[in-house]
């Protein structure tokens, strides 16, 4: 499912300036969630497309990345500014787990109303 979000926000990106409205209505409906208003500049990158929610009359700036599969809910008329990064996943902190390769998903809501300035990166405590 991860290849198919990629290629899909891939091909959504470089189609965006010949098509906004329709880029942007391919990107409310690939993610989990998605209110009215939104508007976006590509690239978009995340990897759980299920796992994302939007609220209304949000904004997005270039180069989004949402990474790992906790979810992330950003709420209405909230502004994301170029070069955001959420990074949902935690590695375990004792050496041996780490190895094993155990992490863990958290999720990370930005509220409604928040403008989140450029470049910045949210990740779970």
């Amino acid at each position: 499912m991860q290849r198919a979000t990629l290629a899909s926000l891939r091909d959504l990106s470089a189609r965006y300036y010949d098509e906004p409205v329709a880029s942007t209505q391919t990107l409310a409906d690939l993610v989990g969630e998605c209110g009215s208003g939104l508007d976006f500049r590509p690239p978009i990158y995340f990897e759980y497309r299920e796992r994302v929610r939007l609220g209304r009359d949000v904004f997005i700036n270039s180069n989004l990345m949402i990474v790992g599969s906790g979810v992330v809910t950003i709420g209405d008329h909230a502004l994301i500014g170029p070069d955001a990064r959420f990074y949902t996943v935690n590695h375990a902190l004792d050496v041996p787990t780490r190895r094993e390769g155990w992490e863990r998903a958290f999720p990370i809501t930005l509220e409604s109303d928040v403008w989140l300035g450029a470049p910045s990166s949210s990740a779970p405590a």
